[in-house]
């Protein structure tokens, strides 16, 4: 073979050696595309919102204006033992404002110092008809003054919260109370014990 010749096929065999290397390959249309599993998330599930806390039960908290409480009223079990639980009731604080005996409309001036005209809604949430009754089982406190009565026996007017309920029923009434000054403490008593306390707000 002569060198012309050679050359020509060595130049060539390196053409078709240099195509080869430099085409880049495609990829194969038929080969499915891999589909891979998301990442498993690193963050926590979001906590569970907490349960509402129930209604202050029976004498052991004091509520606000707004706020509502639950007591247990009992009644004898006929044998001499501890009382049982009749049914259920709840109060809510709706409103304290304090007043003058002509705003009230009251005959005297009170006895204590001060007039204030508690509005409070009481709800029968248990299973049996009951009564409630404020009459002479309301008393007042501060840091300074022990507890001593607040009841009067003058209507403001509207809705009687003295009445006898049955379960689901609901009054939204007025008491006028005679205290010692603003602010300090309301408790309403079941028997001995305390039921529910309100804390009046200072003017």
């Amino acid at each position: 073979m002569s060198k012309r010749i050679r050359g020509a096929v060595l130049t060539a065999v390196a053409g078709v050696f240099l195509t080869a290397c430099t085409t880049t390959a495609e990829p194969d249309a038929a080969a499915p595309l891999v589909s891979r599993p998301p990442a498993a998330s690193s963050s926590k599930p979001a906590a569970e919102s907490p349960a509402p806390s129930p209604a202050a039960p029976r004498g052991a908290a004091e509520l606000v204006m707004g706020e509502t409480g639950r007591w247990d009223d009992t009644e004898s079990d006929g044998a001499g033992g501890d009382p049982v639980v009749h049914t259920t009731f709840e109060v809510t604080a709706e409103d304290a404002r304090y007043v003058s005996a002509a705003e009230a409309g009251a005959p005297s001036p009170p006895k204590r110092g001060q007039y204030v005209i508690l509005t409070l809604t009481i709800k029968n949430v248990g299973p049996k008809a009951a009564g409630f009754t404020s009459a002479g089982v309301i008393k007042w406190e501060n840091e300074g003054t022990p507890a001593r009565g607040a009841s009067t026996s003058h209507s403001v007017g509207g809705p009687d919260l003295d009445t006898t309920y049955a379960p689901g029923q609901s009054v939204t009434g007025k008491l006028l109370l005679d205290v010692g000054g603003t602010g300090g403490l309301v408790s309403y008593y079941d028997g001995a014990a305390t039921a529910f306390t309100i804390s009046l707000p200072r003017p």
